[in-house]
């Protein structure tokens, strides 16, 4: 079981290279394709050329004479200060450009991933922090004043008729983004850990998260991870069934839910005996009345009420010495059967983050965007990890991440728009939404736009497959 376990966590170790640093809110590919011989123990680069953008298919003359200057200023100068590395050593990207930071070997008939700074074994430590209830109080003493946790404000909403699929939608105004820094989120783990401990929320029992990605979901983590409560973990897609199954098989006494995942739990709730506590956190929109605690007495609260919670209780006082103590049971998607609880220790999710710590991709500057499930291991691992560096983490949703996403009003920015992240990690559906939001909004624009956008975005490309920065590209994004 280990073995497989950590085979598996080195595996994501090795995809967590395949994250995308974005400077500037631009369309992105990808830069370049590694190709890993099954016979071979060292990986081979193989550079692609960059796929083209064609939003003008055939430009009159005076377009294409335009489109001949920017390219002569654009390669010409541009290539002056790359020429002394590609005059020493030809066609090879610098330093810079996506590499691949990790080597493989076949054992036991599989391949398995290794970096080149822990060929033998797991790196366990980052830094001076050996579990993970170590972390955040870290980083809140390195970066007390650094924005830590931010979500936009909700304005209003209302709701439309979609003519497409003949349906009312509710779409949502907001505004900017609101901030915590990390002294203000050590204070509320703090605060939710004395409510954790005086309730007997502790190693011996199970808490649950079940709800959407949020700043609220995040909070509530890292107050587990500082009692030494293990934390169970189900995607809300989940049907009822799994639900009902996964909280059952780990006995859970308490769960955090949102306005989402609330009239779920009550369906179900009268199937989980051990259950005691349910916190109410907030995904868009605030639950106005909590429910009835029915036979059962069970506590219902809202968590800006935990937040507030005051004892003279120590928070610290249930650190755990062994890094092999079980940080969190996280539930498969059930695509395959019934969800699976994956046994996660403090020294697995710490070996992801070490990996990459000396990776200059990766540091306090950022600006994390979060959206994808943080029931899922990559995103739960990757806010763990900017948490770590003392990066800013900025909550969103999937379906208002852009200008034109679904549930976003007309004349409102999309949460990407607004916080400009300068890091995120996505999969290929959400890649391809923000390929055609972005396309969509440049049809709109002038031929001449089109243009200029589609010959600066091949010279970006081209640089970037190099390693080459473009500060001039980058700072007028079209």
């Amino acid at each position: 079981m280990n073995y497989i376990l950590q085979r598996n966590i080195w595996s994501f170790c090795f995809s967590i290279y395949h994250i995308i640093p974005i400077r500037s809110p631009q369309l992105v590919r990808p830069y370049s394709v590694f190709r890993i011989p099954s016979s071979s123990k060292k990986p081979s680069y193989e550079m692609e050329d960059p796929e083209e953008i064609v939003l003008i298919k055939n430009p009159y003359l005076h377009e294409q004479l335009f489109v001949g200057v920017i390219k002569f200023f654009g390669y010409g100068f541009g290539m002056l200060p790359a020429l002394p590395h590609f005059i020493s050593n030809g066609k090879v990207p610098t330093s810079k450009a996506l590499s691949n930071q990790s080597y493989s070997y076949v054992e036991h008939g599989e391949r398995v991933y290794r970096s080149h700074e822990s060929k033998d074994q797991l790196i366990t430590k980052f830094g001076d922090v050996k579990t993970l209830n170590q972390s955040i109080m870290r980083s809140a003493k390195l970066h007390p004043d650094r924005r830590c946790f931010g979500k936009r404000v909700l304005l209003n909403k209302k709701e439309e008729f979609d003519a497409l699929n003949q349906k009312m939608v509710i779409k949502y105004s907001f505004g900017d983004f609101v901030w915590k820094t990390y002294e203000m989120v050590w204070n509320d783990v703090q605060n939710i850990s004395r409510f954790l401990i005086d309730n007997h929320i502790d190693s011996q029992q199970n808490f649950a998260l079940f709800a959407n990605t949020s700043l609220e979901w995040l909070t509530m983590t890292l107050s587990l991870l500082n009692v030494s409560c293990p934390i169970v973990t189900v995607y809300p897609s989940l049907s009822d069934d799994a639900i009902t199954y996964a909280f059952d098989l780990t006995k859970i006494t308490g769960v955090l839910v949102d306005e989402k995942t609330l009239p779920r739990l009550m369906l179900i709730i009268d199937k989980l005996p051990h259950l005691k506590h349910v916190i109410i956190s907030t995904h868009i929109e605030p639950v106005k009345t909590l429910p009835e605690k029915g036979s059962r007495s069970i506590e219902f609260n809202y968590f800006d009420n935990v937040l507030q919670y005051k004892s003279d209780t120590n928070p610290q006082s249930h650190e755990p010495q062994d890094t092999n103590a079980l940080a969190v049971i996280m539930f498969t998607s059930g695509s395959s059967g019934i969800p699976k609880g994956v046994m996660i220790s403090h020294k697995n999710i710490l070996a992801v983050a070490a990996s990459v710590q000396n990776n200059p991709a990766i540091n306090k500057h950022h600006r994390y965007a979060a959206f994808l499930p943080s029931s899922h291991v990559f995103e739960f691992f990757m806010e763990l990890a900017m948490l770590l560096f003392g990066s800013t983490i900025g909550f969103c949703t999937p379906l208002t991440l852009l200008d034109t996403s679904p549930m976003i009003q007309p004349g409102t920015k999309g949460d990407l728009v607004v916080f400009r992240p300068t890091f995120m990690i996505a999969v290929p559906l959400f890649l391809e939404r923000v390929e055609k939001g972005i396309i969509q909004q440049l049809k709109l624009k002038s031929r001449i736009k089109q243009l200029l956008f589609q010959t600066c975005y091949s010279m970006k490309m081209f640089y970037r497959n190099y390693g080459f920065d473009t500060p001039i590209l980058d700072r007028y994004p079209i």
